[in-house]
């Protein structure tokens, strides 16, 4: 209300408008005020649900069956900071030990690896093969319903 009746905004008690000589003081230059920078929340790619936590370069990983899966998480250094038991060493190739139950096919275990951890690893590709379907899907509709 006080912009309307043409007064400052600060404490609404000086006019502004025309015939007024109203100025406020201050620095000339206020680039040299920064807000501190906040950190980041680790954030992790939760395949079941990869239109919303997932990147680009994460989807694309999991369709081309490159990325490492453990009990339907994409391992990568956040996931691996966020859950070190689970995903184990990022570096290390397969899941952390005891990641072989969860979300695997029948009596094989994890989702990204088959058997449990610190064994040998085999790819796991159902989770794959879902989300391309899904995209398959999801782009079938939209080109159909552009041709109507």
């Amino acid at each position: 209300m006080r912009v309307l009746f043409n007064k400052d905004i600060s404490t609404g008690l000086e006019g502004t408008g025309e015939g007024t000589n109203y100025s406020s003081t201050g620095p000339a230059d206020s680039l040299a005020f920064r807000n501190e920078q906040f950190e980041q929340p680790l954030q992790f790619c939760y395949t079941l649900d990869p239109g919303s936590t997932c990147t680009e370069e994460q989807i694309e990983s999991l369709l081309n069956g490159s990325a490492t899966v453990c009990s339907w998480i994409v391992k990568d250094r956040n996931s691996s900071v966020l859950f070190p038991d689970l995903m184990g060493e990022v570096d290390v190739e397969g899941c952390g030990p005891g990641t072989g139950s969860g979300n695997g096919n029948g009596s094989v275990g994890g989702n990204g690896t088959v058997g449990t951890g610190g064994g040998p690893t085999v790819p796991y590709e159902g989770g794959v093969g879902r989300i391309g379907s899904s995209l398959g899907v999801v782009l079938f509709g939209v080109v159909g319903f552009l041709m109507l």
